[in-house]
């Protein structure tokens, strides 16, 4: 019944990418859409696989591995569909006001709705077990279904980014569809159940929303789900992206001459904004205490691939001081003599790669071969998106096998920096 329902829903989405208007693009035929659809469908199942492989061991449960958990979890949700309907939609609305009640009847049973080492400003757990339990109505529980929706759920925020990227990438347009599609990084963890997929569809969609003229009611309604999705599963991310969308958005419409000036503006009143504010929501001390807990939880779960972080303090300067460590860490771990396993082997692969293309890049950019036509609104956009997630990600995270998952997010606009700087002539086949 699993498979022939599989399938079902597959043609499905086929049908869907073939009639959608929003996947007609004349630099990339339906038929090669469809078939990197299918690409990532084996992507997610070979994870999946992974996964069920890895996470059987005696010291690893199934509850330790994030494609189940949120899966898992959200059972005891649906379930409540059948005789409680109301429990079930005051839950997914977060309506669920008396928690003794919830509590006792729900989430006791859960090991992921209540993280005791989660001291972000929201539990972004629960927003997709909420997901999860949704995509259930359609699945009947079956999980190669989850790997179906959230796979088409990443893919449709990619083809998004790269619609809204294509103005900028005159004569490379080819180029940028594969870069995008075929970052291994990306492709491997915007296809499992994970917060990944969802966290690409709203960037994806945000981006390219903000480089249309016109707005329609389909398309607001579209961008605000997009932004409350961010809003709850990565704050982080959502802070940045508002804090640059600003300035972007600024020089798109009034075309303003020296486009740096936005941003630092933009930015200067982020920080400001991030040293005043009411202390439980101060930025400063909500990064500080994601390190703590990070690191609580990784000496607890004795994770394999952990390394030592410099400790943080939650005020400026620390964060300043600890910035080049930081972006070491997100550009180079999992370093290739602390590769301790076969599963880490493509990230460190992957990393040398493109610790390469950026070396050719800052080379093309001095050889001034590729200076030319280069949007400065999104080369700064890119830039300070990518620099800003780096940072972030490489002070709180002190484990190789996390980090390059949430560096997944900014990697599609490294890679298009490099695409715009690198001169592209040197890889072309010389007709004999």
């Amino acid at each position: 019944m699993e498979f022939i329902l599989t399938i079902v829903y597959l043609l499905i989405f086929l049908k869907i990418i073939n009639s959608w208007k929003f996947f007609k693009n004349k630099w990339v035929s339906k038929k090669k859409i469809k078939a990197f659809f299918i690409i990532k469908i084996i992507v997610g199942l070979f994870l999946f696989w992974v996964y069920s492989n890895h996470y059987s061991k005696d010291k690893l449960t199934r509850q330790d591995a994030d494609i189940f958990k949120y899966f898992d979890d959200s059972e005891y949700i649906f379930n409540s569909i059948y005789d409680k309907p109301l429990d079930f939609t005051k839950i997914l609305l977060g309506l669920d006001f008396d928690k003794s009640y919830f509590s006792k009847e729900y989430y006791i049973n859960m090991n992921n709705w209540d993280n005791h080492y989660n001291s972000h400003l929201f539990n972004d757990s629960r927003a997709i077990i909420r997901i999860n339990a949704i995509i259930r109505v359609f699945s009947f529980g079956f999980y190669s279904i989850h790997i179906l929706f959230f796979c088409f759920i990443g893919f449709t925020g990619l083809f998004a980014l790269f619609k809204g990227c294509t103005a900028y990438f005159n004569k490379k347009e080819n180029w940028l569809f594969y870069s995008l599609f075929l970052i291994p990084s990306v492709l491997l963890w915007s296809s499992g159940v994970l917060k990944e997929p969802l966290m690409l569809y709203s960037l994806g969609f945000i981006f390219y929303y903000m480089t249309l003229k016109n707005y329609s009611k389909s398309i607001l309604l579209n961008l605000i789900a997009c932004l409350v999705i961010l809003f709850f599963i990565k704050f982080y991310v959502f802070s940045i992206l508002l804090c640059l969308l600003v300035p972007f958005k600024y020089n798109l419409v009034k075309n303003f001459k020296h486009k740096f000036v936005p941003y630092i503006l933009s930015l200067s009143l982020f920080c400001l904004l991030a040293i005043l504010l009411n202390p439980k929501i101060n930025l400063l001390n909500l990064i500080d205490k994601k390190q703590e807990s990070f690191i609580s939880e990784t000496k607890y779960k004795n994770s394999g691939s952990y390394f030592e972080i410099t400790n943080i303090e939650p005020n400026l300067e620390s964060i300043i001081k600890v910035i080049p460590e930081a972006i070491f860490n997100s550009l180079t771990r999992p370093l290739p003599w602390n590769v301790n396993s076969l599963i880490q082997l493509p990230a460190v692969l992957e990393n040398i790669l493109l610790l390469a293309l950026i070396v050719l890049a800052f080379l093309d950019l001095y050889r001034k071969k590729m200076l030319r036509k280069i949007d400065v609104n999104f080369v700064l956009f890119c830039s300070i998106f990518v620099f800003l997630n780096y940072v972030i990600i490489g002070i709180i995270t002190p484990v190789s096998g996390a980090l390059v998952r949430y560096k997944m997010i900014a990697l599609p606009f490294l890679i298009m920096l490099i695409l715009l700087t690198v001169n592209l002539n040197r890889f072309k086949m010389k007709k004999s």
